[in-house]
């Protein structure tokens, strides 16, 4: 349990910096709302002006803004981004930490296995990846409530956090693996950064039209959009199970490759 608690409390400083942002975006994101929500029928308007390329940028296709439901569906797609990022960045660095900071050898010479070192490492990343989610949640309950009032959002608000957590566990994994099997920081960082960016464009290429949906069935945001989600008020079980035997099989893949690569002391 050494390695599990020193990865711990390595991550105190960017945990509380990282939730120190989510608070904030969600605090800032609802009292926009509050000022939007002073003038309804004009803001609405505008919003529908805004050509299809721009609504689809910003995940606005199919949502009312002057909504509750349909502007925390807008600001749920970059809370998203930013959950997938932290989440695969988080996988990625439990992994190859202790070879980036040149501390592998006060590790490995422990009589400790590899792959139980890997486990509690992963172990640690995902609690990690699990207080964000809470603090993601708590903050977007207390400032909708703060701001908006808006007690009937409950079951919206747990559905839509739910397939949050379908795609933090899904990045997570991805970085772990990049991680095991590249053996590099970089590598792996880049690896995640990449699947996200392209995830996104994938995601906004197909809002852009019905005859682009094919783009959305290789993106994590479509699978999860907030839209159909708010619309059938339940997440897609295909879906879900593809997203977490994904990232099972993803984590089995990190275990070969942590077993198999020479450690970089």
């Amino acid at each position: 349990m050494r390695v599990l608690w020193r990865e711990l409390a390595s991550r105190r400083k960017s945990l509380l910096i990282w939730s120190i942002g989510m608070v904030a975006y969600m605090v800032m994101s609802f009292a926009k709302y509050n000022a939007i929500s002073t003038d309804t029928q004009s803001i609405g308007q505008l919003l529908k002006a805004f050509p299809q390329t721009i609504q689809a940028v910003f995940g606005m296709t199919g949502l009312d803004m002057t909504t509750i439901t349909g502007y925390y569906g807008v600001i749920y797609l970059y809370m998203l981004l930013m959950l997938a990022v932290h989440a695969g960045l988080t996988g990625a660095d439990v992994v190859i930490d202790d070879e980036r900071d040149h501390t592998a050898e006060f590790i490995y010479t422990r009589p400790i296995g590899r792959l139980s070192i890997l486990t509690q490492k992963i172990v640690a990343g995902m609690v990690v990846v699990a207080v964000i989610w809470i603090v993601t949640m708590a903050s977007s309950w207390l400032a909708m409530q703060h701001f908006v009032a808006a007690s009937v959002f409950g079951n919206e608000l747990w559905l839509l956090m739910g397939a949050a957590a379908l795609v933090q566990w899904a990045f997570f994994a991805l970085g772990c693996m990049a991680a095991s099997i590249s053996g590099w920081a970089k590598i792996a960082t880049w690896t995640v950064a990449t699947t996200v960016f392209v995830s996104y464009v994938l995601y906004a290429f197909a809002q852009l039209s019905s005859a682009n949906a094919w783009a959305g069935h290789s993106s994590l945001f479509a699978w999860y959009d907030a839209a159909d989600l708010l619309a059938t008020m339940q997440l897609p079980v295909g879906m879900v199970m593809m997203t977490l035997l994904g990232g099972l099989v993803m984590l089995l893949l990190a275990y070969v490759g942590y077993a198999r690569r020479d450690i970089h002391p």
